[in-house]
């Protein structure tokens, strides 16, 4: 499962995080400045974090100071799609550019150019490209759609990697089950017959997460109660 954080209040409500989440909006705002937001960039470094009433007011005004930017920045996401075009559910770019999806040749991520995909091996599939900074034999490519029709894959290439519309065989793609989603409709093993490129506001990607936040600020503050923040 992936790795969450529980934030809790005496008295109050309790919420999970999704770690991962945090990590990515930390990485979001973190060029806000270090030195306006240090609360919030500190939230899931340490095991456990018992903040009292007064840094909970402190951490409140952190979010309030950046959270009105948000809705400006968009973030690259995949929308995982069933046979009628109808969506499941969405995943979205982690921090430091981490691969959604990764197996022994294949990696797999959103971009603010498209999806990428670098596969390992000669020869590479028709529209991958090496570059100096790639590993050797190390070939990526970037694609607004990737789908299946059941025996294979095939990827609708970006217009700045000269795509045509003209979809291109891919290798199987090992896509993550609906319990590591950001977002799932959905409960089970969805068939997934596609997956469309999407940008979000960074204010929907992460509303829940900043409610949750925001919710256990307010009550630390209304309750006089510490905000007890806790990694897994």
């Amino acid at each position: 499962m992936p790795p969450k954080c529980h934030l809790t209040v005496p008295g109050g409500s309790a919420h999970v995080l999704s770690r991962l989440q945090l990590e990515a909006l930390q990485s979001i705002v973190a060029d806000v400045g270090a030195d306006t937001i240090p609360l919030f960039l500190r939230l899931g470094s340490t095991q456990r974090w018992r903040m009292q009433p007064v840094t909970a007011r402190a951490l409140l005004a952190e979010m309030e100071r950046f959270s009105r930017g948000l809705g400006l920045r968009l973030v690259p996401g995949l929308s995982f799609r069933d046979d009628q075009g109808d969506e499941l559910g969405n995943m979205y770019a982690r921090a430091g550019d981490e691969p959604l999806v990764r197996s022994d040749k294949l990696a797999l991520s959103p971009t603010p150019d498209g999806i990428r995909i670098t596969l390992e091996g000669f020869p590479p599939p028709a529209g991958f490209r090496s570059r100096p900074s790639l590993p050797p034999l190390t070939y990526e490519c970037y694609f607004s759609e990737i789908r299946t029709d059941g025996q294979g894959w095939s990827g609708v290439r970006t217009p700045d990697m000269g795509g045509s519309g003209v979809a291109v065989p891919l290798p199987v793609v090992p896509l993550p089950p609906a319990t590591q989603w950001d977002y799932s409709r959905v409960a089970g093993r969805p068939a997934i017959w596609s997956v469309a490129y999407v940008e979000t506001p960074a204010s929907e990607v992460y509303r829940d997460l900043l409610h949750a936040l925001d919710t256990g600020c307010n009550e630390s503050i209304r309750l006089r109660a510490p905000l007890e923040f806790r990694r897994e």
